[in-house]
């Protein structure tokens, strides 16, 4: 079990070698996102990957109900139990589906997404809750392209992810840019780390005994994707729209596991050293786009 302040999550241990392993409550990816959804007011929230349902519960303090989505039926399990045991369940409630599959045709004043982001060689298995495909893209695209769709007129989206890009800009500005362009809005985009970005190399190189690797490091190559960003995207109403950057001011107690690159790297050579069922390569399933 994982603490925020004034909640108790259920969820895996750190060391668990489980596909379907729901995530700790790591300090700088929940901390960050619970802070920042401490200030969102409204009727309605969607929580998309809500794992351990840790998101969802927060917000529920501020909002009437939310709706929690996860492709993981260990994680709904998780999740409502979580919401039992923080007096909240009246507010919550979890269903198990792939992304806004289970809320189609709703809007929410709030959407709170931590998608799977990491980065894989084709067929290589990770766990489902951290699993982007080749680009690290492919739930963050689904996840940004569904948005306007089910953002009320006045709603806000924060979006907490990883994106390999290049030195200028990260490869999520682009997916971003074409969900919202067209909407009176304002993407304030957070970087995490003191270090904005962060040579790929070291990440991308845990994979270099996988199968695929060669041909995945090519991929990377042809599309420039050299560097690693970790940002916070907090998506609000504005007159027009507009992007701007800024760099994390507010000092978080993180993780030992993630207060850095450097310790972000760590975390992923901790899964590496697992030995476990994660590395399995799988079916060819991801197509890059």
């Amino acid at each position: 079990m994982s603490k925020l302040p004034n909640e108790r999550i259920v969820c895996d241990g750190v060391l668990s070698d489980e596909y379907d392993r729901v995530m700790p409550v790591f300090g700088d990816e929940s901390a960050l996102l619970a802070i920042r959804l401490a200030a969102v007011s409204g009727k309605t929230a969607l929580d998309l990957g809500t794992g351990s349902g840790v998101l969802a519960i927060h917000v529920a303090h501020r909002v009437d109900e939310v709706v929690g989505v996860d492709i993981n039926p260990k994680a709904i399990r998780y999740a409502r139990r979580s919401a039992e045991i923080c007096e909240v369940q009246h507010k919550c409630s979890f269903v198990e589906g792939d992304l806004y599959g289970p809320v189609s045709g709703r809007r929410f004043d709030v959407i709170a997404v931590n998608p799977p982001f990491v980065p894989i060689p084709y067929g290589y298995r990770m766990f489902l809750s951290a699993d982007g495909g080749p680009d690290g893209m492919d739930v963050v695209r689904e996840a940004l392209q569904g948005a306007p769709r089910h953002l009320a007129a006045d709603g806000r989206l924060l979006m907490l992810t990883m994106s390999l890009g290049d030195e200028l800009e990260p490869l999520v500005y682009r997916y971003l840019r074409s969900a919202f362009h067209q909407r009176p809005v304002r993407i304030t985009t957070t970087h995490i780390y003191a270090t904005i970005h962060y040579e790929a190399e070291p990440f991308l190189r845990l994979f270099e005994n996988v199968p695929a690797y060669l041909e995945w490091r090519r991929f990377l190559e042809r599309k420039k994707l050299s560097h690693l960003y970790y940002m916070l995207h907090d998506v609000s109403p504005h007159d027009r729209f507009e992007h701007t950057e800024e760099q994390l001011k507010t000092a978080l107690e993180l993780s030992e596991y993630s207060g850095s690159w450097e310790g972000r790297i760590n975390r992923f050579r901790t899964w590496f050293a697992l030995k476990c069922r994660t590395g399995a390569v799988r079916p060819q399933e991801s197509h890059v786009r």
